[in-house]
């Protein structure tokens, strides 16, 4: 059976829980490590997916647009590219949040780690608010719930292992300056 244990910080005023283990009880760093190549890598690949259906599908729609079409199918088509272009640019900024989150696991660098967690975090606000949106609704459908439901609990679970090996690296952090402060004594 797998075991993963949890203990709350005691160093800090707010008492947060911090796992010692990650995912499948590997070690927590390597478990964030992971996580990040992992999404990471999707969101290049669904970039790359999102610039390839603006660059062939969506632009030539555009400029090829018979005489025919109406005011509905150019707003549609304009609605399309601003939709990919603000997914596209929300998937640079993981990417780049990933890449930081990596380097700075790498080099124990908490202040690296520190825009993944935020942006993490208003993702999250974001997901329940849409959750809440959605539940709230009269056509809300009980598939669709769950998938969101699913989505919040995983980013939470990813979020609380960055946030835990954050405090893991600053209590080792305080721990090396208490002990140069002892040597200089």
């Amino acid at each position: 059976m797998v075991e993963c244990r949890v203990r709350w910080s005691t160093t800090s005023a707010v008492k947060m829980p911090i796992l010692e283990k990650g995912c499948l009880c590997c070690a927590l760093d390597t478990c964030v490590k992971v996580q990040g190549f992992i999404l990471t890598g999707a969101f290049v690949v669904i970039a790359v997916v999102d610039l390839v259906m603006l660059s062939v599908w969506l632009i030539p729609l555009e400029q090829n647009l018979s005489p025919q079409s109406d005011d509905f199918d150019r707003r549609a088509i304009s609605t399309t590219k601003v939709v990919c272009i603000a997914l596209l640019f929300c998937l640079v900024l993981w990417v780049v949040l990933g890449v930081l989150l990596l380097y700075g696991v790498y080099k124990k660098r908490r202040a690296l780690m520190w825009p993944y967690m935020v942006v993490g975090v208003m993702n999250l606000l974001i997901t329940t608010g849409l959750l809440v949106f959605y539940a709230s609704s009269v056509n809300a459908q009980i598939a669709n719930m769950f998938i969101l439901i699913v989505i919040l609990a995983l980013q939470l679970w990813l979020i609380l292992h960055v946030v835990s090996l954050y405090q893991k690296f600053g209590i080792e952090e305080r721990a090396y300056e208490q002990q140069q402060q002892q040597q200089e004594e």
